[in-house]
């Protein structure tokens, strides 16, 4: 599947100093999946104090990565009620 970046996408990821390798274990391997709303699919992954948050489309032949940012792993606690048991 191939993956795309939106402009906005590669501009936020440069701005906040995220790596596209980062971008691609999160990808691979997400902490935690959720529906953000209808078609964008947002995925976190923990690394170290900070955890990745990717939003995405997917598509049938692509995914493509509309933001990415850092959020505190505290954060991530909000989401318990969705994902309980994960963290």
């Amino acid at each position: 599947m191939k993956i795309k970046f939106t402009r906005h996408a590669l501009k936020r990821i440069a701005e906040r100093k995220i790596t596209l390798k980062q971008i691609s274990i999160t990808l691979k391997n997400p902490d935690i999946k959720t529906e953000e709303e209808e078609n964008l699919i947002a995925i976190y992954k923990k690394f170290k104090n900070l955890a990745i948050k990717v939003v995405y489309k997917e598509y049938d032949d692509e995914i493509k990565i509309i933001t990415a940012f850092w959020i505190e792993k505290e954060r991530l606690k909000n989401l318990k009620p969705i994902i309980e048991g994960v963290l």
